[in-house]
């Protein structure tokens, strides 16, 4: 049960990073700011599938 709550701390972490990225930022990642914007509101148990594999 901690791994998968340090997963969704972890994911929860990079979600608000990638929401202070700019505009240049997210451009050179090949995110656009709506992309960004889309994953950053998403919840932390919300994790993509590749992610959970080890929990």
């Amino acid at each position: 049960m901690r791994g998968l709550v340090r997963l969704w701390l972890d994911v929860w972490s990079e979600r608000q990073a990638l929401q202070r990225l700019d505009d240049r930022m997210l451009a050179d990642i090949g995110i656009t700011p709506e992309v960004a914007a889309r994953e950053a509101a998403r919840t932390p148990w919300d994790v993509p599938v590749g992610r959970i594999s080890g929990h």
